[in-house]
């Protein structure tokens, strides 16, 4: 097993999970620093309950500057960013506060008519 950080000498800054980013061990106490946004399933689509405040009705309302709800099963999650039309898709890459990429979705339209929204690597061609 690894070093834990609570077994690291005080001052001592140390990698976790990619998602989980960093912690830092001060005076005995473990204090997170440089979060990531709130954890969601990758590779699972989730349905979308809103984009820019409104009913979704086409592709076309997640294209430019764009922010909707997610709908994760366990809680909802705001996502804003950029989409782009990739095939049947929009690829939304997602923006933090100081507008650097955070996450990329794709969403779809599915077969019974809902907007859905999926966590994919930035790489992922369109499905």
């Amino acid at each position: 097993m690894g070093v834990m950080p609570s077994d690291m000498p005080v001052g001592t800054v140390a990698a976790l999970a990619p998602t989980a980013g960093t912690v830092r061990r001060i005076r005995g106490e473990v204090t997170a620093m440089a979060g990531s946004p709130d954890p969601v399933p990758s590779g699972r689509p989730c349905p979308v309950v809103a984009v820019r405040g409104n009913t979704p009705h086409s592709l076309a309302d997640f294209v430019d500057d764009v922010h909707f709800t997610v709908d994760l099963g366990a809680g909802m999650t705001a996502v804003a960013g950029v989409g782009a039309p990739d095939g049947t898709a929009v690829r939304v890459r997602q923006k933090d506060d100081n507008t650097k990429d955070v996450r990329v979705w794709l969403v779809r339209l599915d077969p019974r008519g809902v907007f859905t929204a999926e966590l994919v690597s930035p790489l992922a061609p369109s499905r």
